[in-house]
């Protein structure tokens, strides 16, 4: 039996952690560092645990300059000023910006250990941003590590999260999370054909997550009565559901 340890030990927690908190940490620490009016002139960094370790945005021909505010391991806040899109010569100033690590979202088709019928394998968990109080219905997800591309890191969650390998990939690309604020890039994905790998992922996943199967016409109910809760799962599911 070959045994495969999760590289990120504690990464996933706190990357929920930062991805729930760094909007009002970077705030604080502008009013904190700026008086509160704007300024941020004599603005010190905060640098926590050695700072953000992914990717920086810098867009060619449109990122001018930036300004650190708040650095984690996980995610970072800066100030950006950037060219006006249509405007020659006019420039925004202040332009909040996060960082975040790129991240892969994974909807599962197959027959786990349980051997029930192939169905969709999703979970049941609760989220810190979420508004109410119930759990929503979730797909395999996770960071992207260093060195890993997308393709590899939706293969390795799904052994982590659910033990199991599979013989049909879909990848649907590269999306922004969020416009004008970055957080990172989805790579979401369809897996089909999934069935028990005779490797073991060892997962150290701390969020609670019970798994939940739901045939083609369920996926489409918890999909349009708004169960997924968040818009990359949800997302995520719509596109597999466009698939012949």
């Amino acid at each position: 039996m070959h045994v495969i340890r999760n590289r990120d030990l504690e990464g996933k927690l706190q990357w929920a952690v930062a991805a729930a908190t760094l909007t009002a940490v970077g705030m604080w620490a502008l009013h904190l560092h700026g008086g509160g009016n704007g300024s941020i002139d004599s603005h010190t960094p905060i640098i926590l645990d050695g700072g953000y370790r992914g990717q920086l945005w810098r867009k060619p021909n449109s990122t001018i300059s930036t300004k650190l505010i708040i650095s984690s391991p996980f995610a970072q806040c800066e100030l950006h000023e950037v060219q006006h899109p249509t405007k020659p010569g006019v420039t925004l100033s202040n332009w909040m910006w996060f960082d975040e690590g790129d991240h892969v979202n994974i909807i599962v088709h197959g027959q786990d250990q349980r051997r029930r019928p192939p169905s969709w394998i999703v979970f049941r968990q609760s989220k810190y941003a979420f508004r109410s109080g119930k759990a929503a219905v979730a797909p395999v997800g996770g960071y992207i590590n260093e060195g890993e591309t997308a393709a590899v890191a939706a293969r390795r969650e799904v052994l982590e999260e659910l033990g199991l390998e599979c013989r049909q990939w879909h990848a649907f690309g590269e999306f922004r999370t969020a416009a004008n604020r970055g957080g990172g890039f989805c790579h979401p994905f369809v897996a089909k054909q999934c069935a028990p790998s005779t490797k073991v992922a060892v997962s150290d996943d701390l969020e609670g997550q019970d798994r939940t199967y739901l045939s083609d016409a369920e996926l489409r109910a918890r999909l349009m009565d708004g169960s997924f809760q968040e818009i990359k799962w949800t997302a995520t599911v719509a596109l597999a559901l466009l698939l012949p």
